[in-house]
């Protein structure tokens, strides 16, 4: 699984963090090492990111063999905490 995190603008944005869940059913073989987890949530820190800047994070994902049969989604959480993102639809 690899995230892709992008600055669209339109300025610099500053102390860029991206938040992750893993769902139940998947097990972390890797991570980034800027991430920290506690439990399934991972916080992987960016540091500042320029316009148009882009930062791919991996992650190495094995499926449990409990994990039940369907749709396994990943969803993932991008913000500043110094920079508010003026476009709520970056």
């Amino acid at each position: 699984d690899s995230v892709v995190v992008t600055n669209l603008g339109p300025g610099m944005s500053r102390d860029v963090i991206l938040e992750e869940f893993i769902p139940v059913g998947l097990i972390v073989l890797q991570a980034p090492e800027n991430c920290t987890s506690v439990g399934n949530n991972f916080t992987c820190r960016l540091g500042n990111m320029t316009v148009g800047e882009q930062q791919t994070l991996r992650f190495e994902f094995r499926v449990d063999s409990n994990a039940s049969i369907g749709i396994i989604e990943n969803r993932v959480t991008v913000f500043s905490t110094i920079t508010p993102d003026p476009e709520l639809c970056n």
